[in-house]
């Protein structure tokens, strides 16, 4: 499932012009699906997330980088229902997330009354 050749020519070590490489390259690999075959039963999050894991080297920094990408890309609608249960922080990450949201609307509907 790894593309060797990412590893070697990137690099995925935990120096940030390997991670973040390895991390956009995975985005940008299941995005033109050519993720590995292996990869094809679950979403697009889902898939970059796995691919990212998969070249090896600091997998959780390159996962969650290549993550991030793929949800801003996808959405939240992109995120399977049992992450947030199963993920450190998941709960509390969405109660953030929420939050923000609601005092950015609140800023935007005061700036218009102005």
């Amino acid at each position: 499932m790894v593309h060797t050749s990412v590893a070697w020519f990137a690099g995925v070590s935990v120096k940030a012009v390997e991670a973040v490489s390895a991390a956009i390259f995975s985005f940008l690999c299941c995005l033109a699906n050519r993720q590995p075959i292996e990869l094809e039963s679950f979403g697009k999050l889902e898939q970059t997330v796995l691919y990212a894991i998969s070249l090896g080297g600091d997998t959780d920094t390159i996962g969650t980088m290549a993550g991030a990408i793929a949800g801003a890309f996808y959405g939240a609608e992109s995120v399977p229902d049992h992450w947030p249960r199963v993920f450190e922080g998941g709960r509390k990450a969405e109660e953030l997330a929420a939050s923000l949201h609601q005092a950015m609307c609140e800023r935007v509907k005061g700036a218009e009354m102005i």
